[in-house]
């Protein structure tokens, strides 16, 4: 999932791909529960996980994930001098390679939820 043209070929946005989804469903899921005052991507997942206990887990799995891009994020951001989004998937580590794999469980969940809860597939 690396950007295919432009000035970040071959570099995978971080925020595009990772972040934003986390972002648009915690809105999606709190706008749906009629809570409009939390302004916080963790704090809504929290928020969420004590509403819905049969999902606590993967909304708590989704902070994680949440937390661990906006680390990553700075720290790229630190160590190249710019605004961290766009990663160059080929030089960083292993680990972080797995890591960064790992975090998506959490966001392909929520997407299949979310599909699921308001039908996004039915004119398919």
């Amino acid at each position: 999932m690396v950007e295919r043209s432009g000035s970040h070929k071959e570099e995978f946005d971080l925020k595009a791909r990772a972040m934003m989804p986390l972002i648009d469903i915690a809105r999606i899921l709190c706008l749906e529960a009629g809570i409009i005052t939390i302004k916080s991507t963790i704090e809504r997942y929290r928020f969420l996980a004590e509403l819905d206990k049969s999902r606590k887990e993967l909304f708590l799995q989704a902070v994680q994930a949440y937390e661990f891009l906006m680390y990553f994020r700075a720290s790229e951001g630190i160590r190249n001098d710019d605004s961290g989004r766009f990663i160059p998937i080929k030089e960083i580590s292993k680990f972080d390679r797995q890591v960064l794999r790992n975090a998506f469980e959490p966001i392909y969940d929520l997407q299949q939820m979310i599909e699921l809860r308001f039908q996004f597939n039915y004119f398919s």
